[in-house]
């Protein structure tokens, strides 16, 4: 079962794990426009639960200005104290307007081999494929 929620599960009981995304940083796919350049790219969560996949897609989580930036902290930091995620080192294409099943199936065929433990010492590999600048750089901001 896929279900798709607007928010994410990290630390629940249920959560086995959690792999995160970075799309690619265009504006269009398949002819579907998501957004400005500016608020690309964007982070997307597989969430598997015990029997089900909760899809976090969308054009809301972006580290491109410092409001936005705060929500995907947070989110990073919850990922960090759970010891439960994982990011996919290659950026993926925008999958909000793809079904759900086809953005599931997409996203774990992409990750398959390319996945890798998020902790404290990969977040900043992980946040370089969200950002250009580093989250320090943009903390000072």
């Amino acid at each position: 079962m896929i279900e798709q929620k607007s928010y994410l599960l990290i630390c629940t009981q249920d959560t086995i794990k959690v792999t995160f995304f970075a799309t690619v940083k265009e504006a269009t796919f398949n002819g579907c426009t998501y957004g400005e350049d500016l608020n690309l790219p964007l982070m997307i969560a597989l969430i598997e639960q015990n029997e089900k996949i909760i899809l976090h897609d969308g054009v809301f989580l972006t580290a491109a200005r410092i409001p936005r930036y705060l929500e995907v902290k947070a989110v990073l930091d919850e990922a960090i104290v759970s010891n439960k995620a994982a990011y996919c080192n290659e950026s993926v294409k925008c999958t909000s307007k793809k079904s759900e099943e086809d953005a599931v199936e997409y996203l774990l065929n992409k990750s398959n081999g390319k996945r890798f433990m998020f902790d404290q010492l990969t977040r900043p590999v992980y946040f370089s494929l969200l950002s250009s600048i580093t989250e320090d750089e943009l903390q000072k901001l």
